[in-house]
């Protein structure tokens, strides 16, 4: 005995179906998002730690700076201080 399906039974299955695939793409689209998002938080990340580097080096540098022109200004200061006393106490 075969079991024959009438024309609303197929219908329905049809438009199941259909819903399942629908609901299957938008899975994948989801995922698709998803995969994007991840992507694009890596290397807003990695854009981040290269401009801290970046930061980090010009701080370093303006130190190193700092201390060559406090050491400058403190030669300067003694060279001054040592005309000074050489201009208005010869010999002592």
């Amino acid at each position: 005995m075969s079991v024959q399906q009438c024309c609303c039974c197929r219908c329905c299955l049809q438009h199941i179906e259909k819903v399942l695939q629908h609901k299957d793409l938008e899975s994948q689209l989801s995922e698709a998002k998803l995969s994007q998002a991840t992507i694009q938080l890596a290397e807003e990340k990695e854009r981040n730690l290269q401009e801290k580097q970046q930061v980090l080096n010009c701080r370093t540098h303006i130190h190193r700076l700092n201390s060559y022109f406090a050491g400058i200004t403190k030669l300067a200061k003694l060279q001054i201080l040592s005309t000074h006393s050489i201009t208005y106490y010869p010999l002592l």
